[in-house]
């Protein structure tokens, strides 16, 4: 009767415009001129491009691994002995049999007779099951404490109690609870295995380590080895979780903790870029867990990021048809869908999820989101002043206007966009994303000086806040405001609170930086440090940094190609990777170089996962077909480019040039 529970964690497995210049009375030579221009301001930008792209991307529209789904169904375990009474033992079987309800009445009967202490004890116990089981756990406290009143040696009760208050989050009282249960049975592994829990939820990582370190000795139980895992996991030690888990999956071979165990070690491997493993154990939970929707997702993300996209489209399908009582699951499919092409089977999967939680502000901030991409403005929008005001609570009215104002940034109405996070911003200070978004708005109004008196005030009140440092930094960067921009970026990195993660960020940062100071092998430098982290995305976006790094100095153009194809296995999708593996080939300027510049870009234009990059894309082949000589082609190029994207201004102006050679021959 006493259930075995495991730990859950929140872990989780995710342009500007560069103008040509040239002069209008002299159209027949512009396109050349304006294609160096290009050329070169491409080369100089590209990584802050992706930059730029990766800061407007906030972490709930991030492609990640669904990861709500680490915390184990309760096992039941039935007692050791009952009290010698045939009625208790009745209800006991109706029970166990799942005749719940008649069993419900039989024990509520048999607490309100004349019974024993212990047998009304036991009935107690078993009612305060039942209702933890249904989530009611005020219920389920009440009754294994009335329990304990009846029979203090109900191991039982001491034991359930204890999770009933752990479902409550009152976890140091879940201990007591359970210090008192173990008294009465310290030989039990399930008890050592919900201390270990609870400890952990405690954030006591050393006490449950040695907790769960003495079941596994006693044991070998694998949820005692899957614990140890999540416990190794929070406390960073990746290597030691990996070990644990694999045990726990090796131990368990079937069931809810071989899947839980093998969906981590998958979890733990694509964190860390091993896409392979990723996949091998993804499949493995999959296999023994195939009527899980989430399970197929997360394989679906993988075989994604390994190229293998028909295979992807089948197990997002499989998730789609399985269903899944979490309406989030339907927006992890739908960011997939989009990134694989299909933006009307990623619609229908958002709006699907919608349509179970029509007022969830995530499902709704992606839906914002998907409509921006799509140019759909209006209906973005509605959708965000239609949450505003059916809203009543304060917190997720500001997150309103925050989507709000992140449509009226992508339509670059800069006025609007300020009030809506302006707003956002006084309706809830805490929200760091809107105040760092205000920044940009008054910056794009031509109100630096806004941004920057923004930035100070929120870190006078709080100097720790290390999100608005990070804004700082980038806000300083951006307005070229180099030595303010570094002594922020040296003090995230030198601040006790960062992260690892930050300390990697002001490393790219400081890199940007010395790349603006034209100080190149500093910048690479920086990058290096960058390029520590365990992080694919960041490793990925750091290869991209070095390579640019590269393209601005000496060094033979084929030295960047290494880097480039490193970022590509990376992200296979890697349409930024691609794009700068276009230009370098360009660079080098053979016709052989520049016709694999074409195959890179044309996978690009493929499938149109960024519209301005691909916009860009056809840009660059007008270019190289202008080199060549095909002026009907570049301008076919250049043409497409606009109906993408109207406002690239390089497209334009070469459009006009090759048109203007064509008409004078």
């Amino acid at each position: 009767m006493a259930r075995i529970t495991d730990i859950s964690d929140s872990g989780d497995f995710e342009s500007p415009r560069y103008r040509g210049e040239g002069d209008s009375g002299r159209r027949k030579t512009l396109l050349l001129s304006a294609a160096v221009v290009l050329l070169i301001a491409l080369i100089a930008g590209g990584v802050y491009y992706i930059l730029w792209q990766k800061k407007q991307t906030l972490d709930q529209t991030r492609l990640k691994v669904s990861s709500d789904f680490e915390d184990a169904n309760s096992r039941k375990m039935a007692p050791d002995q009952l009290p010698q009474d045939a009625e208790l033992r009745k209800a006991v079987e109706m029970y166990n049999r799942g005749y719940l309800k008649p069993a419900q009445a039989e024990f509520q009967q048999l607490v309100e007779s004349s019974k024993p202490n212990d047998v009304k004890s036991m009935a107690l116990t078993y009612l305060g099951i039942m209702a933890d089981d249904e989530g009611k756990f005020n219920l389920a406290a009440d009754f294994f404490g009335r329990a304990i009143k009846f029979d203090s040696q109900n191991f039982y009760a001491h034991y359930n109690l204890a999770i009933a208050l752990r479902h409550k989050g009152l976890y140091r009282e879940a201990l007591s609870a359970l210090e008192n249960a173990q008294k009465l049975r310290p030989d039990l592994v399930e008890a050592q295995n919900l201390k270990g829990q609870l400890q952990y939820q405690n954030q006591d990582l050393k006490g449950a380590e040695s907790t769960l370190k003495q079941a596994i000795e006693t044991s070998k139980d694998p949820l005692a080895y899957y614990n140890l895992g999540m416990v190794y996991k929070k406390d960073g030690k990746f290597a030691e979780a990996k070990a644990a888990f694999l045990d726990a999956l090796n131990g368990a071979s079937a069931g809810e903790i071989a899947y839980k165990a093998a969906t981590q070690l998958g979890m733990l491997h694509a964190t860390q870029g091993d896409l392979p493993n990723a996949k091998y154990y993804f499949e493995r939970a999959v296999a023994l867990s195939p009527g899980n929707a989430k399970y197929h997702y997360n394989l679906a993300l993988i075989l994604h990021q390994t190229g293998e996209n028909e295979r992807a489209l089948a197990e997002l399908g499989e998730a789609i048809k399985l269903g899944s009582e979490n309406p989030q699951t339907y927006m992890y499919v739908s960011r997939l869908y989009a990134e694989l092409g299909k933006p009307d089977l990623a619609e229908a999967a958002l709006r699907r999820a919608l349509a179970e939680a029509p007022k969830d502000p995530v499902i709704l901030s992606q839906m914002g989101d998907m409509l921006v991409a799509q140019a759909k403005w209006a209906p973005a929008i509605q959708i965000f002043r239609e949450f505003y005001e059916s809203s009543p609570r304060t917190q997720e009215k500001a997150q309103a206007l925050y989507n709000l104002g992140k449509v009226y940034m992508g339509l670059r109405d800069y006025r609007n966009a300020a009030q809506a996070l302006e707003s956002a911003h006084q309706l809830d200070m805490l929200n760091e994303d809107a105040l760092v978004l205000l920044g940009e708005a008054h910056v794009q109004n031509g109100q630096a000086h806004r941004a920057v008196s923004l930035y100070k005030e929120a870190l006078r009140i709080n100097p720790d806040n290390l999100k608005v440092l990070k804004g700082q930094a980038q806000l300083y960067l951006n307005l070229g405001e180099l030595t303010e921009a570094e002594a922020a970026l040296k003090r995230l990195s030198d601040h006790p609170n960062r992260r690892s993660d930050d300390a990697y960020f002001a490393s790219q940062m400081l890199g940007d930086l010395y790349m603006k100071r034209k100080a190149y092998d500093t910048a690479m430098q920086y990058y290096e440090k960058a390029s520590q982290s365990t992080d694919a995305n960041v490793r990925y976006n750091t290869l991209l940094s070095q390579a640019d790094a590269m393209l601005q100095t000496e060094r033979p153009v084929q030295t960047v190609y290494p880097l480039l194809v490193q970022a590509i296995q990376l992200r296979p999708a890697a349409d930024e990777a691609r794009f700068m593996l276009a230009r370098a080939l360009m660079r080098e300027g053979t016709m052989s170089a520049q016709d694999k510049a074409i195959e890179e870009l044309r996978l690009i234009t493929a499938e149109v996962r960024s519209v301005p990059l691909a916009s860009r894309a056809h840009t660059l082949m007008g270019i190289i077909w202008f080199k060549q000589g095909q002026l009907n082609r570049s301008l076919d190029a250049f043409n497409r480019a606009l109906e993408l994207d109207p406002a690239n201004s390089e497209a334009f102006q070469n459009r006009r040039s090759v048109a203007d050679r064509l008409e004078n021959g």
